[in-house]
């Protein structure tokens, strides 16, 4: 089983729920947000006890790239997955000049989350 806490940021509701399910399934406690600014106010609140933050780029109001930048000025370490279903090419995409921890493409099955949620929370406790 996995511990910590992970915040979530879909503006899909059903991304959210099912996302959430499988992150709960294995252990893990999940935030869940569905806007920018709703990621901004839970991250604020738990900072030091998130582990990762699995962004999604494409949401309406507040992109998942100002979402970004703004959780690194909250807390410079933040590990943060980018995830979007819109990416072909499968690199980690970069934010205002700065890499991402990691790249989740939409859609994912359970396993493959879980496999990108352990190397990203793995590589980012070994650095």
């Amino acid at each position: 089983m996995h511990e910590g806490t992970i915040l979530l940021v879909d503006d899909e509701e059903m991304i959210l729920s099912i996302t959430g399910q499988m992150l709960r399934h294995v252990g893990y406690d999940v935030l869940a947000a569905d806007s920018g600014a709703a990621a901004i106010k839970l991250f604020r609140e738990h900072a030091d006890d998130i582990r990762l933050t699995i962004l999604d780029l494409s949401m309406p109001e507040m992109s998942g790239e100002e979402v970004f930048v703004k959780l690194r000025q909250i807390r410079g370490d933040a590990v943060i997955a980018l995830s979007t279903g819109l990416a072909d090419d499968g690199e980690i995409p970069q934010i205002s000049g700065i890499e991402a921890s990691g790249f989740i493409n939409k859609p994912y099955e359970m396993t493959t989350l879980l496999n990108a949620v352990t190397d990203i929370i793995g590589r980012s406790e070994v650095s």
